[in-house]
């Protein structure tokens, strides 16, 4: 919470990309392709993770987090 109070008072943001797959409107399908194109990572991703974690028996403890 204490980093909030550092945050510009106004934000914008611009939502146009996410509404593009449901509009349907131009540049939709660049924007399915690239989440599809994350999807595929994060999977990959996770799936590496899991095996380091498994293989190098990393201890699980919060008092180990950063």
């Amino acid at each position: 919470m204490r980093g909030l109070r550092n945050l510009p008072s106004s934000i914008a943001i611009d939502t146009g990309s996410l509404l593009l797959p449901i509009t349907r409107e131009r540049g939709w399908n660049k924007v399915r392709e690239l989440l599809e194109m994350h999807e595929i990572d994060m999977e990959l991703a996770l799936k590496y993770a899991r095996l380091v974690y498994e293989k190098l028996e990393i201890v699980k403890d919060i008092r180990y987090t950063t």
